[in-house]
């Protein structure tokens, strides 16, 4: 394979020449992230310099998966609609390589197109810091800006993370970390260093049941409020409408749905469920009533022993305070974070 490389290297280098092409790197990887070819630059006798490595480059539209992925994470489909229309961040207005908008499109569609436009429109509106966090999670680590451009690749990165992020999309979602050499023996066939089994594969804390005493809560983070609190620290939204909401709680559930089937979890009673991360007592009595119904599915709690849930007063209603004695919770946290009159002034009164 590695030879299979160089020909291919040599061979881009030769069609590029008359462009000033002089330089490229490539990497290779197998699905648990072993480098089968890597190619630092077009000659190691002229420059030494790792390109594959240590060079770092503007991702372009290689970095929109990462876009779509959490927008599927989020609860999009191939066939969700989305639009390729003009869009406008502040002063800047991203194109189409096409120079054209097609308007009503899919999201399959728009990633076969690699549409600009709607990668630039699902980051703003899924949250840059979320597809940072994907691309981090997969194995991107260099810098990710959260300009608005890094939906379509202003980020710079290297060859080899590059790579080790797409091994994710080969091999069933499994991060892997790059690696060259598995083991390495002396003439006499002494081994003097062997990849563990903890190298090649991250720890999986919940692909083994527990002590049986081990006690299992849950908690649900919604990131909802019908305020923002001037001393809050937590990452919460006030400006979602209901059809984004219950993308959020779709997406929610299928995780727990996913998690359940673990063997660290599965067939285990809940002894506790707590909802929180913003104010669960934003959302509707039916969003909340058809979250619950689809949880308790995944993961009963009949029998747990305490189900909070975290209220801000202005967002109670008589019908909302009924479903969240119908859905068995046992203990409500009022959000009341502080009696000082100033405080409250200053937050403008959220939670009083």
């Amino acid at each position: 394979m590695q030879t299979a490389a160089e020909r291919a290297v040599s061979g881009v280098l030769r069609e590029n020449a008359s462009r000033g092409v002089e330089q490229a790197a490539l990497v290779a990887l197998d699905g648990d992230g072993r480098v089968r070819a890597m190619i630092g630059g077009a000659s190691y006798a002229d420059s030494q310099f790792n390109r594959a490595v240590d060079a770092r480059r503007q991702a372009g539209s290689a970095f929109k998966p990462f876009v779509y992925l959490t927008a599927v994470e989020a609860g999009y489909t191939p066939q969700t609609p989305v639009i390729d229309e003009p869009i406008r961040i502040g002063s800047w207005e991203p194109r189409n390589y096409s120079g054209r908008f097609i308007g009503r499109t899919t999201l399959s569609n728009a990633v076969a197109q690699s549409t600009n436009t709607i990668a630039v429109s699902l980051a703003d509106s899924l949250g840059r810091d979320n597809v940072a966090r994907t691309a981090r999670r997969l194995g991107i680590t260099s810098r990710i800006g959260l300009e608005p451009a890094m939906a379509l690749g202003a980020v710079e990165v290297s060859p080899v993370e590059m790579a080790q992020a797409y091994d994710a999309f080969a091999n069933g979602g499994k991060r892997v970390t790059a690696y060259g050499i598995s083991r390495i023996r002396t003439r006499e066939g002494r081994v003097i260093y062997q990849r563990s089994a903890r190298e090649r594969r991250p720890l999986q804390a919940l692909a083994t049941p527990p002590h049986p005493d081990t006690r299992l809560g849950l908690y649900l983070h919604i990131p909802f409020c019908r305020k923002r609190c001037k001393f809050c620290y937590f990452r919460v939204y006030t400006d979602k409408n209901a059809d984004q909401i219950q993308t959020y709680l779709a997406a929610l559930v299928r995780e727990v749905e996913s998690y359940a089937q673990l063997p660290a979890i599965r067939d285990r009673p809940l002894h506790f469920v707590y909802f929180g991360g913003g104010t669960p007592s934003y959302i509707s009595t039916r969003h909340l009533r058809h979250l619950v119904d689809r949880l308790k599915s995944a993961l009963p709690w009949n029998q747990a022993e305490e189900i909070a849930f975290e209220c801000e007063p202005g967002t109670l209603t008589k019908a909302k305070l009924e479903t969240i004695r119908d859905i068995g919770v046992t203990r409500l946290s009022l959000g009341i974070e502080n009696l000082d009159d100033e405080i409250l002034r200053h937050n403008g009164r959220a939670h009083i």
